[in-house]
């Protein structure tokens, strides 16, 4: 991975390009991998960011990666709040601080890790300020509060969670965190090429839906029915906008997971195309679970 078209969002970071780490953020965020908080020069300019380290040559890392970038991409296309800038980088072994869960990993000094990095969003504290029933009717009331579960739902996200979704100001949220996509367990990557066509038409959990169902009390016929066409407007926009980033999540696929880009574009395309099937199946249980 040495070059990439001028027009792509998603770019590629040199070790040289790394800076400086602030510090390992898992003990404290519970990330679900490391993940890194640090300083990058991109396009002539300091850069902070937070990393996740991705493991390319294991396919669980692979499949984790295309993830996030995809639903980086995809949610950006669509017009929903996401980091400014997201970037692969290769960051050298010996110059990242220690860290216990990834010292196994590292073989020599000079080796090269890969991480996906995401551009640092100014946020208004929230995790251990805000009671967690305030943050989930903020989130109900948040302007893109429909377009996020209409995303979610094709784009097979069930991990949501309250903070999933960054506390920008009071009812403003970015969306964050991707690599989960398709889970269906703890362990393993989430999916997988051969089985991707027989999960076009499968439900999903979403929180944010489930809270904002309990939040706003939606139980009454029309309340449900305005939520729903809400959702599949929504949805119908986002699948005019997927075309614009397949391209560049096609050449991901290729260079991260040779063989997978077809299923995984596929997959995509046809859960879009299946979104009002999918949300009326989902308005129809309340329960959500």
């Amino acid at each position: 991975m040495n070059h990439l078209p001028d027009q792509f969002q998603v770019q590629l970071a040199q070790p040289d390009q790394f800076l400086n780490p602030y510090r390992w953020v898992n003990d404290e965020e519970q990330n679900f991998c490391p993940v890194i908080h640090a300083r990058f020069m991109l396009d002539g300019r300091p850069i902070d960011a937070y990393a996740k380290l991705m493991d390319l040559h294991l396919p669980a890392g692979q499949i984790d990666c295309l993830n996030e970038i995809s639903g980086w991409l995809i949610a950006k296309a669509c017009g929903l709040p996401v980091a400014n800038r997201a970037f692969i980088a290769s960051i050298l072994a010996s110059d990242l601080p220690p860290h216990a869960a990834i010292s196994q990993r590292i073989s020599q000094p000079d080796q090269a890790l890969y991480f996906f990095c995401t551009e640092q969003i100014t946020v208004a504290q929230a995790r251990g300020i805000i009671p967690n029933e305030a943050l989930v009717e903020e989130q109900a009331r948040w302007e893109h509060c429909h377009a996020t579960i209409a995303l979610d739902e094709w784009l097979a996200n069930p991990d949501r969670h309250l903070f999933n979704l960054i506390r920008k100001a009071k009812d403003q949220f970015a969306l964050i965190d991707h690599g989960q996509l398709l889970r269906r367990s703890d362990t393993g990557p989430w999916w997988h090429k051969d089985e991707l066509p027989q999960l076009v038409n499968m439900m999903l959990s979403n929180c944010l839906h489930r809270h904002t169902i309990h939040v706003r009390n939606v139980t009454a016929p029309e309340a449900i029915s305005e939520a729903y066409s809400r959702c599949v407007d929504d949805a119908a926009a986002q699948a005019r906008s997927l075309g614009r980033v397949l391209h560049e999540i096609s050449f991901w696929c290729g260079a991260i997971a040779p063989g997978q880009s077809a299923a995984w574009l596929h997959f995509l395309v046809n859960r879009v195309q299946n979104a009002r099937t999918l949300l009326s199946a989902r308005f129809r249980v309340l329960n959500l679970a």
